[in-house]
């Protein structure tokens, strides 16, 4: 699917929800938008400066800033759940071993999967597997989190809490957040916006704030 002339902008606090059916190109928008994907036309601004205008360290320190929860999780498969959480603080920060697995084990804690700590990717559900990825994400406290269809796959009961723990993020931690999946309405108890990418083009939608 070809993007066509897609321009948005998002700030601290602000959260944006772009829907549109499967295959419409959001992940590969979320992937533009990150700096994963380079797009052919047009230009990617990150805090008011030319992603291309980065050197590759620029890029490296500010991707610090940025946490991304992948649509099928990207733990690493024969890597115990503990070590894929603590994978950014080993790249991205100068602690030693012994605070980064405590860090790593308290961000299971927090989430409420200290259990799964020792297991591999392989031996989690669908659940664990997204709960953990989304610790991985929020391990940096980052300013800009960026979700790729954060509830598929997962029964009501789980969307609903997970829904719970990312209005939580958005309540307490205020980044900017960018949510991309095809229906808006499990977000509906949060303060966001919505936008529909339909043919390649990206739409004002009619969800606006929270709903009632």
């Amino acid at each position: 699917m070809i993007l066509n002339k897609i321009s948005f902008s998002l700030r601290k606090g602000e959260t944006l929800v772009i829907t549109g059916r499967s295959g419409t190109g959001k992940s590969t928008l979320l992937e533009i938008a990150a700096g994963l994907t380079r797009p052919y036309e047009g230009n990617v601004y990150w805090d008011d400066v030319l992603l291309d205008s980065l050197s590759t360290d620029q890029k490296i320190a500010a991707r610090k800033k940025m946490g991304y929860l992948f649509q099928k999780h990207a733990l690493i498969h024969n890597y115990p759940i503990i070590e894929s959480i603590a994978l950014p603080l080993r790249y991205h920060t100068s602690l030693n071993d012994r605070l980064t697995r405590e860090r790593a084990r308290k961000q299971l804690e927090r989430y409420g999967i200290a259990d799964i700590a020792g297991k591999l990717p392989d031996h989690l559900s669908v659940v664990q597997a997204r709960y953990a990825a989304l610790a991985r994400a929020m391990i940096m406290e980052p300013q800009f989190l960026l979700l790729d269809e954060p509830l598929s796959g997962m029964d009501p009961y789980a969307c609903e809490k997970l829904v719970m723990i990312i209005k939580t993020i958005q309540e307490t931690r205020s980044p900017a957040l960018l949510i991309v999946c095809n229906s808006a309405h499990a977000f509906s108890s949060m303060d966001c916006r919505e936008k529909l990418l339909d043919n390649g083009i990206l739409l004002d939608a009619e969800f606006r704030g929270v709903m009632k």
